[in-house]
């Protein structure tokens, strides 16, 4: 199956980052899924993205209980879990700045685009590694080289 829903872990490490970082998205409920296809976009391995959802999208990702998410987050599996931890927070991080709110509108939830090549909120985040991103695609290009595929 292409899609899989991620391990308990992975939304505890985003509800720790949310409650840090995000405490405008404590009410948003996320549904974060590994996409077990590899993906492309200008040229560079798509690690992780994020979705708000339609009125479709929630009716069909709708649990038991009748809650519908707010935003599905996809992590590209085999290279997220090549990761260590604090770049796995790192690309959770990246992928919650793409969220907006908008208290006063029937829309709250939004999504927006980069501000530069990434987000000024992640400056100070990453300024132990500001070179974190290179360093998450270089993994990336390692585990889908086809050198690899017999190790």
């Amino acid at each position: 199956m292409r899609f899989e829903e991620c391990d308990r872990g992975i939304y505890d490490k985003l509800h720790t980052i949310i409650g840090e970082d995000f405490p405008e998205l404590e009410a948003a409920i996320f549904i974060v899924l590994f996409d077990n296809k590899k993906r492309k976009s200008g040229g560079r391995y798509v690690i992780g993205r994020i979705k708000k959802t339609n009125d479709e999208l929630k009716a069909l990702s709708m649990d038991n209980d009748g809650v519908m998410p707010d935003y599905i987050l996809f992590l590209d599996k085999s290279v997220f879990d090549a990761l260590e931890d604090r770049d796995k927070e790192r690309v959770l991080f990246h992928e919650l700045c793409h969220t907006e709110v908008v208290v006063d509108s029937d829309n709250q939830y939004r999504i927006k685009d980069h501000e530069i090549q990434s987000f000024y909120s992640e400056i100070d985040y990453n300024s132990d590694d500001t070179r974190w991103a290179e360093r998450v695609s270089t993994i990336a290009e390692s585990v889908y080289d086809p050198e690899n595929e017999d190790i």
